[in-house]
């Protein structure tokens, strides 16, 4: 099973998933992102990130987090919801997926620069259970 690794919260977000009672929410969110098997080739970049399961697909690149936390700002501040979690792949486990895939340590660079610790915001960090077969890369568009 992934292990989720790391988090990182935000403003105050952990309380504020008690408060609003989503505790539940969370942790059945936690569950999925740790209840499939996931075996990566242990290669530097032997992996494709959109792979990694059905529960998850990691973005192609770690600058696509910018547009993401962009989106969970709006929709926090027109109120569609209340808490956002951003799933990243570990340190580690960025090694063996694709070279400009985002990491745990992308995701805080990039919170920190948007000036988006004021959102309440989690980061979670997933490893992957150990070593396997090498998982499909997506296949390059040809330019004609």
């Amino acid at each position: 099973m992934p292990r989720i690794v790391e988090e990182q919260p935000h403003n105050g977000v952990l309380d504020r998933v008690q408060r609003l009672g989503l505790a539940p929410l969370l942790d059945e969110l936690r569950q999925i992102l740790q209840g499939f098997e996931l075996l990566v080739e242990e290669r530097r970049e032997a992996n494709g990130g959109a792979a990694v399961g059905v529960e998850i697909q990691f973005s192609a690149r770690s600058d696509l987090i910018v547009v993401d936390i962009i989106h969970l700002r709006k929709a926090l501040t027109d109120g569609k919801i209340d808490v956002a979690v951003l799933v990243v792949p570990s340190d580690r486990l960025a090694v063996f997926l694709t070279d400009r895939g985002p990491k745990m340590a992308d995701a805080k660079r990039h919170v920190r620069e948007a000036r988006a610790d004021d959102l309440p915001l989690l980061i979670v960090a997933l490893e992957h259970d150990g070593p396997g077969t090498a998982l499909a890369k997506q296949p390059k568009r040809q330019r004609d």
